[in-house]
C-alpha cells in the first residue's frame, strides 16, 4: 500500500503547516513547572586550629551550601561520618539547628557540621580523606517534592605540622648589669686582734 508509506510524510506536512499558523506545537513548560531536580550542594572543609597539630586535637569543618529554592532535613536524617583519613580519629559531629516546618527541621543557605577529630602523633604536612554526608533534600518551588535520600562523599586535604618540641624550663632571670647595685663602698672592718690571758 503507497497510502502508509505517504501517511508520514502527509502528517508531517499537516503539523509543519499549524506550526506557520499557530506557531510551536511542542514548547517548553512554563517557569516553575520543570520536571524536579534534586540541589547541587557547594561543600568545602576546612580545620581547627590550621594547620592541624601533630599529635593533638582540633576539628573538621564541613560546610554545606544549600541552594535558593531548597532545603535539607536536618535532626537524624543529616549524618556525617570521617572515612579514610589516616592518622585522623573522629568522634561524633556536631549538627547544625535548623528551623521546625511543618514538624521537620528543615536547614536552608549555609551551614556548618563540626567534626571533632584527634590527631595522630607523626604526621606532618598534609592528611587527605573523605567525608560521608548522607542528606535529604526537598524543592521549595514549583511541584514541591522530596528527593530520595542521598550520599555524598566529600574529599578534603587540610594541613598539619608537628607540635613544637616541649620548652627546656625556663632560666631564672639575672637582672641587667646596669640593674645591679654597686658594689659597697664602705670601708672594711678592721681586724681585731684577740686579747691575750
Amino acid at each position: 500500500m503507497r497510502f502508509s508509506r505517504s501517511l508520514p510524510a502527509a502528517f508531517a506536512a499537516v503539523l509543519l503547516a499549524a506550526a506557520a499558523v499557530h506557531g510551536p506545537i511542542l514548547r517548553a513548560a512554563p517557569s516553575g513547572e520543570e520536571n524536579p531536580t534534586p540541589p547541587v550542594l557547594k561543600t568545602s572543609v576546612g580545620s581547627s586550629p590550621s594547620p592541624l597539630v601533630s599529635p593533638g586535637e582540633g576539628v573538621l569543618h564541613l560546610s554545606i551550601g544549600i541552594p535558593t529554592g531548597y532545603h535539607l532535613f536536618g535532626g537524624a536524617q543529616l549524618k556525617a561520618s570521617l572515612e579514610e583519613a589516616g592518622g585522623l580519629a573522629a568522634s561524633p559531629p556536631r549538627y547544625p539547628k535548623g528551623t521546625v516546618e511543618e514538624g521537620q527541621e528543615v536547614l536552608r543557605g549555609n551551614v556548618v557540621v563540626d567534626i571533632p577529630v584527634r590527631v595522630a602523633g607523626g604526621l606532618a604536612a598534609k592528611v587527605s580523606g573523605n567525608i560521608l554526608l548522607d542528606w535529604q533534600g526537598c524543592q521549595d518551588f514549583g511541584a514541591k517534592v522530596c528527593f530520595l535520600p542521598t550520599r555524598t562523599s566529600v574529599p578534603f586535604t587540610v594541613k598539619v605540622a608537628a607540635a613544637a618540641a616541649e620548652a627546656a624550663p625556663p632560666k631564672p632571670e639575672t637582672p641587667p648589669a646596669a640593674d645591679l647595685a654597686p658594689p659597697s663602698e664602705a670601708p672594711a672592718p678592721e681586724a681585731v686582734e684577740p686579747a691575750e690571758p
